[in-house]
């Protein structure tokens, strides 16, 4: 059995104390392949969200200080843009005030049904946010060009859709501007991109965030780190419910 790769999983951290609502969301977040964390109150929550990325969040609206979690979820900078979910209250009580700052809404009592709709449908969402900050490691050669300067060739160490961290002999300093070339594995075409330096380290390690990236070579690298995800994914079939509850009040 293949070990899933942690740092490719998509992520759900899910603030309620209420074990039915957790045993729903683990349910069917298990046959998507998505790693939920439960924590029991907003305090506890809010914790993790300011030391971990989550693509996705969900806050039981009777835990206390869960609408205030939900506005100040969108002020988080690791997780301003996670895809937001909030349970109302029975007899819709919160829909009306939580409804402008999550992305999607439940209702109690939370049916199975209505639960695996939404998760569903808020997939292709959750995936595209896991993808846009998945940084995948890959090693190849890399053609840097620096103005005024031959071409030098370095080893990238990981990329991801907006920037490369690379290994290089030459010492590179925050704000060159560099041209890239380099190709990915199982494409036959190079990726031309153009990128800035934006932090560096006395032992040679650059981060490079990109530019300006054509087209068809963004499509390229979305693609080929899509196919990473969906290649380092858990087995599904194999994996029982994956929920870690974190109540460290």
């Amino acid at each position: 059995m293949r070990v899933p790769d942690e740092s490719s999983s998509v992520r759900i951290l899910l603030a309620s104390s209420d074990i039915d609502v957790i045993e729903t969301f683990c349910h069917f977040a298990q046959q998507m392949a998505i790693h939920v964390e439960s924590c029991c109150d907003a305090d506890s929550a809010t914790r993790k969200l300011c030391h971990a990325k989550f693509e996705g969040v969900v806050v039981d609206l009777v835990c206390d200080g869960a609408p205030a979690l939900l506005k100040k979820l969108h002020t988080l900078t690791s997780n301003k843009t996670a895809v937001s979910f909030a349970i109302a209250g029975e007899g819709h009580q919160g829909i009306d005030s939580c409804s402008a700052d999550a992305t999607f809404v439940l209702e109690r009592p939370l049916l199975p049904a209505h639960a695996h709709r939404v998760l569903k449908a808020a997939y292709p969402l959750i995936v595209r946010e896991r993808r846009r900050y998945f940084r995948c490691p890959l090693q190849v050669s890399v053609f840097v060009t620096r103005q005024g300067e031959p071409e030098f060739t370095v080893t990238s160490l990981n990329v991801s859709e907006s920037g490369i961290c690379l290994n290089s002999p030459r010492s590179l300093q925050v704000g060159d501007h560099l041209r890239l070339s380099l190709c990915l594995p199982g494409n036959a075409d190079s990726l031309n991109l153009t990128g800035e330096v934006c932090w560096s380290e006395a032992l040679g390690r650059v981060g490079i965030k990109f530019m300006s990236v054509n087209k068809n070579a963004a499509k390229a690298l979305s693609q080929w780190l899509s196919d990473r995800l969906v290649q380092n994914a858990p087995e599904t079939s194999r994996m029982q419910p994956s929920i870690e509850p974190v109540c460290d009040r």
